[in-house]
Parts: structure tokens; sequence; C-alpha cells
């Protein structure tokens, strides 16, 4: 083998494990997705109907909607903490919808639609830090919460 052989073999292998690890990836996205509405990100899913149930979670203490209750229930609530917690509220009522009930399906649409329109409600009241609406919303919403369940599971609660 020749001086200059020697030289290029090495350099011919690193040039081509270079080429090939190059050339197998994927040329970067020309095209984003769509945006979500306000042309905004889409929202990811938050699951089908059960972890939804699971987050919001009545009976889980570390669940949301304790959290806000006992958070609503004090003489002045922690305004800056609740409003993450109702705006993660919201967005997870709001995607109840688009799932199915185990039972029910003639109203499902129209009791989910109530149902993220109050956890809305719940969420601007929150967000203009004014108790007396907050505590509104939040009885419909509980009050909202039975009556989906006992028509959609046969019982009220969790």
């Amino acid at each position: 083998m020749t001086k200059a052989s020697r030289f290029a073999l090495p350099l011919l292998v690193v040039a081509a494990a270079f080429f090939a690890v190059l050339g197998c990836t994927p040329p970067p996205a020309t095209n984003p997705p769509p945006p979500g509405p306000g042309g905004g990100p889409l929202p990811q899913s938050s699951g089908g109907l059960k972890s939804i149930m699971k987050q919001i979670g009545a009976n889980k203490p570390d669940a949301l909607w304790p959290q806000i209750n006992s958070e609503l229930n004090r003489d002045s609530p922690p305004w800056d903490d609740l409003k993450p917690q109702t705006d993660n509220f919201a967005k997870l009522a709001a995607d109840v919808g688009a799932n199915d009930p185990p039972k029910g399906k003639d109203t499902w649409q129209q009791d989910a639609k109530a149902f993220a329109d109050l956890a809305a409600a719940l969420n601007a009241a929150v967000a203009e830090k004014d108790l007396v609406k907050a505590k509104d919303a939040q009885n419909k919403v509980h009050d909202a919460c039975d009556n989906c369940h006992r028509a959609h599971r046969g019982r009220p609660g969790g």
C-alpha cells in the first residue's frame, strides 16, 4: 500500500460514515401544522373521559376539583394559585364532549357543553377575582357534575 492510499482509506471511511448519517435523517419540515383556534397551537389532548375525570377527580384530594373547592372556601382565596387550576379545569371540561359517555348518548353533547360553559364561567370569575361569581359558578359546576353523572353513569358523584 502506498503512503497516499494509507491516508486516503481512513479518510474515505470517516467521510462515508459522516454522509451516511446525514443522508439518513429526514429533511426538516417545511410546512408547519395548521394552527388551532385563534391561530395558536393545536390544543393537546387531555386523554379519554376516564383520564379527564381522574384529573378533575372529586374523590381524589390531589385532583383539581377538591383543590379548587378548598381554595374557594377560604375567606380570601389565593387567586394567583387558583387561576392555573381553573384554567386547567376549564380546558379539561371543554374536552369532555369529545368523548363517548358510558350511557345516555342522546343528551351527552348538551350536558358536556353546559359543563364546559360553567367551567369557563368559573375560570372567568377567578380571573376577575370575584368571590361571589366564583362561588356561584362553583355551586353550578357541582350541580352539573351530579346531574351529568346521574344521567350518564346512573348515579351522582364520582
